[in-house]
């Protein structure tokens, strides 16, 4: 006695209940899959966020230590310093030609 399953003949050794079987054991497999697979691919993708943060990070490192060192020659600078203070005085001029005394 002999089940069709896709193009393969098979043999039921279950006492005819092999149709009964393959199902329990498809809902076993498919029970397995949802308890496994998120935790697989949790895994996984914590993983490769920890890679991706660290590239990432290094990158943001660079970045900044660049801009800092670059910063510190631009504020450092006599042209910078002159622009700010030239800055400075013309908003306290401004501001005291807005101020009117009265006697």
């Amino acid at each position: 006695m002999g089940n069709s399953v896709g193009s393969v003949l098979c043999k039921d050794t279950h006492g005819g209940r092999a149709y009964e079987h393959r199902a329990e054991m498809r809902k076993i497999a498919e029970e397995t899959i949802n308890e496994l697979v998120p935790q697989i691919a949790e895994k996984y993708f914590n993983e490769a966020a920890e890679k991706i943060i660290g590239a990432i990070k290094y990158d943001i490192e660079t970045i900044v230590s660049v801009a800092v060192d670059s910063g510190e020659e631009i504020f450092n600078s006599k042209k910078f310093k002159t622009v700010i203070s030239d800055r400075i005085v013309k908003e306290i001029k401004s501001s005291i030609s807005n101020i009117k005394i009265t006697i």
